[in-house]
């Protein structure tokens, strides 16, 4: 519950699925030792939620994401199934970030961390003269911008990506998007989200790119890009998250690194993709 008064209150989000379950078991315990926040929320599927809680550090509440799904009025599960396929559990990953942000109301900032990755470093996310901080990545995928332009008119305006494992919100921003949502949509707009992605494509929707998207347009002047490194290639270079302590160097080059499930490591000849992502 939020504190009214001596500092913002935050709820951190995570949502995790069989194939991070193995680093989670990892990335818990560093997310909550070296992240600041008075709850600290993971979000999975049913079938995953007896394994998240065991997997889970002592800090966090592990719940099940159809809960926080009903978080977007008028976004039919089913449907979604027909028109996702084999992407219907990524697609309800995203909802339910986004869903958690407008159910649990108590709180001043959300921090979307994604449960693949793990902070080498206490991250305070402290503002700067009221400026929420973000990283940025280098992503550039247009279908999540044709998506945004649909569901809500904006065009993109900024040349970073949203996409950097995590993203802070502040609660008056998510009562503004809810605002806004209700306003064009009506107040079961999660068909109108439904309708407004090409499931045609592989990766149709992004949370992280919608969300910022909002922000740039709504409030320019309250947040800012850092200028910090991190990198999402943790499985090419240490492998397995228990070998982050043979690399001492990863605090001093990244703030954060990134174990994605569809990497090998760099014996394995596995096609590099950008080993740091830098915040400009």
């Amino acid at each position: 519950m939020g504190n009214s008064g001596l500092k913002p209150s935050r709820l951190v989000i995570s949502v995790c699925a069989g194939p991070d379950l193995e680093v989670w078991k990892w990335s818990s315990a560093l997310i909550s030792r070296r992240l600041i926040a008075e709850t600290f929320l993971v979000i999975g599927p049913p079938a995953d939620l007896s394994e998240l809680k065991l997997a889970s550090a002592g800090e966090w509440q592990a719940e099940e994401e159809t809960n926080y799904v009903k978080g977007l009025p008028g976004l039919d599960l089913e449907a979604l199934r027909l028109l996702a396929g084999d992407r219907y559990g990524w697609y309800v990953q995203q909802f339910a970030k986004m869903g958690a942000m407008f159910i649990e109301k108590d709180y001043d900032e959300y921090l979307i961390w994604d449960s693949d990755t793990l902070p080498t470093r206490q991250l305070a996310f402290a503002t700067d003269a009221g400026r929420v901080p973000f990283y940025s990545g280098s992503e550039s995928h247009e279908p999540y911008f044709r998506q945004i332009k649909n569901f809500l008119g904006y065009d993109k305006l900024v040349s970073e990506s949203f996409i950097a494992q995590c993203l802070m919100m502040k609660r008056s921003w998510v009562d503004a998007l809810e605002g806004k949502l209700i306003q064009t949509h009506g107040a079961e707009w999660g068909s109108s989200l439904l309708d407004s992605i090409d499931f045609s494509e592989n990766y149709g929707f992004s949370e992280y790119e919608m969300l910022g998207t909002f922000v740039s347009h709504e409030f320019p002047r309250e947040y800012f890009f850092n200028a910090r490194n991190w990198t999402r290639n943790g499985t090419l270079y240490m492998r397995h998250p228990k070998n982050m302590r043979l690399f001492p160097f990863a605090r001093q080059v990244w703030d954060f690194v990134s174990f994605e499930s569809w990497q090998k490591p760099w014996w394995r000849r596995e096609t590099l993709r950008p080993c740091t992502e830098k915040s400009r």
